[in-house]
C-alpha cells in the first residue's frame, strides 16, 4: 500500500502527464485546423493566391503538414493515452468542400 505522500506524488505526476498530453494534442489539432483552412482557401479561391503559381503543389505541401500532425495525434492516442483521458477526434465536417466528381 502506498503512503499518503507517495499517493500525492503519483497524483501530481499523473496530472502533469495528462496536462502534457492535452497540450500536445491541442497543439497538433490547432496546426491541423490552420492547414485545413489553408487548403480550403486554395480550393475555393485559387486565383486569389498570388504568391503560389502552382496551386496543386501548395495544396500538397499543406496536406503533408496535416498528415504530420494527424500522425502525432494518432500516436499519442494509441500509445500514451490513459483510460481516464478521452481520445480527441477532431471533426472536420465544417471544412468539407464540394465533392470532386471526375467526368
Amino acid at each position: 500500500m502506498l503512503s499518503g505522500l507517495s499517493q500525492l506524488k503519483n497524483m501530481k505526476m499523473n496530472n502533469m502527464r495528462e496536462q502534457l498530453i492535452r497540450a500536445l494534442l491541442a497543439h497538433a489539432q490547432g496546426d491541423i485546423q490552420k492547414h485545413v483552412a489553408n487548403v480550403e482557401v486554395y480550393l475555393t479561391n485559387p486565383a486569389g493566391i498570388g504568391e503560389h503559381s502552382d496551386i496543386t503543389e501548395a495544396i500538397e505541401t499543406e496536406l503533408n503538414i496535416i498528415a504530420k500532425y494527424q500522425d502525432q495525434v494518432d500516436v499519442i492516442n494509441k500509445y500514451f493515452k490513459q483510460k481516464n483521458i478521452n481520445p480527441v477526434t477532431p471533426d472536420y465536417s465544417q471544412y468539407k468542400s464540394q465533392e470532386y466528381r471526375p467526368e
